[in-house]
């Protein structure tokens, strides 16, 4: 099995794991032949990225932060508080509440590996999926930070809420292509003050909850929106939301191709200092693979091989199952590989399918 963008999908390929909607409804059983037509499909839904049978490596196990239960059960409850935000200050805490506290319990379970980070979503319900996300991701920063219960769960309704304040804005603007104009710009960026004033209101809703929505795009060297205050001021919670959102946004933007968690680590690490607290990007940053299971890379040895497993301790050397040796022949064997014991053998590049395609094609 291995990691395919949905635009490099061709005719034959088989699908390797079931494709859900947001709502737990199956999209595509496991097994299933894609044809051109199903292909369009997965393009107008706007997944990013499917798994596909390998003809070389078999079934490899990927294990999700989420089960796929509960993310649907997240997707009803953030959607009913987007709706309720929309008519008035009246989401149901005890929910949200409810929510949190179920995904904390399964990212607590999960904090002892790394996130493979392929998250599939639908372009109809960007804002939502982004949300639940966003929310994950800052629960196993928090944890890597110390974080104790009450604080994480502060954080995690912060997180799950940071963008609420969008529930008030038209959804022709939220999902418009092009770029904004200057008033729309403005316009965009009152969401952070709308969101705090929205959870301001609830009194169950902690203020330092509310204060994620307010300061999640306020920049540590003080050059953000909407006050332009600095990381003396900015909460740690927001921070870490503000790190997290833009990660997300890089490898899964709501408009075009995203980018890959190795160079989008690499522009978060890069602002560290700049945008963003540089302790707490360190500390995100350790939770991420960036090279997700099922990915193919080209080695410094010249061979190409297949993300199997990440390592904790070492999360730029996962585990690799080598497909051609060093001449660009397909092994007969295939072996697995321990990067983080061959410490001679370095990543040179992670392989697009077409490129993969062809390197395997010219020693087929």
């Amino acid at each position: 099995m291995r990691l395919v963008p949905v635009s490099e999908l061709k005719p034959g390929m088989i699908v390797g794991r079931n494709i859900y909607g947001n709502d737990f409804r199956l999209l595509l059983n496991m097994g299933v032949s894609l044809t051109p037509a199903l292909i369009q499909r997965l393009k107008e839904l706007g997944l990013y990225y499917i798994y596909v049978k390998d003809e070389f490596i078999g079934q490899i196990e990927v294990q999700d932060i989420l089960t796929d239960k509960l993310k649907a059960q997240s997707f009803i409850t953030v959607r009913k508080c987007f709706e309720k935000a929309k008519a008035g200050p009246d989401i149901e805490i005890s929910t949200v509440t409810k929510l949190v506290n179920n995904i904390l319990d399964e990212v607590l379970s999960f904090s002892n590996l790394m996130v493979s980070l392929v998250d599939i979503r639908l372009k109809d319900s960007y804002l939502l999926s982004h949300s639940i996300s966003v929310c994950t991701l800052s629960l196993l920063t928090g944890i890597a930070l110390g974080f104790d219960q009450i604080k994480l769960h502060q954080l995690g309704i912060g997180a799950l809420l940071h963008d609420i304040g969008k529930s008030t804005l038209e959804s022709t603007l939220l999902n418009k292509s092009t770029p904004f104009t200057p008033a729309e710009e403005k316009v965009i960026q009152s969401h952070s003050m709308l969101g705090f004033e929205i959870l301001r209101k609830i009194p169950a809703i902690s203020i330092l909850s509310a204060h994620v929505p307010f300061q999640h795009h306020e920049r540590y060297d003080g050059k953000g929106y909407p006050r332009g205050i600095n990381h003396t001021e900015i909460h740690p919670y927001a921070a870490i939301t503000a790190i997290v959102n833009t990660f997300d946004q890089l490898v899964s933007p709501p408009q075009g191709k995203g980018a890959f968690p190795a160079k989008a680590l690499e522009m978060i690490l890069l602002e560290r200092g700049r945008a963003f607290d540089p302790e707490i990007a360190l500390a995100f940053a350790r939770q991420i693979s960036p090279y997700p299971i099922g990915c193919t890379l080209r080695l410094s040895t010249g061979e190409l091989a297949v993300v199997l497993q990440t390592n904790k301790n070492h999360p730029t050397r996962p585990t690799v199952k080598v497909i051609t040796n060093c001449y660009g022949e397909i092994q007969s064997d295939f072996p697995e590989l321990d990067l983080s014991q061959a410490v001679t053998i370095k990543i040179e590049e992670v392989l697009s399918e077409n490129e993969r395609s062809q390197e395997l094609r010219n020693y087929a």
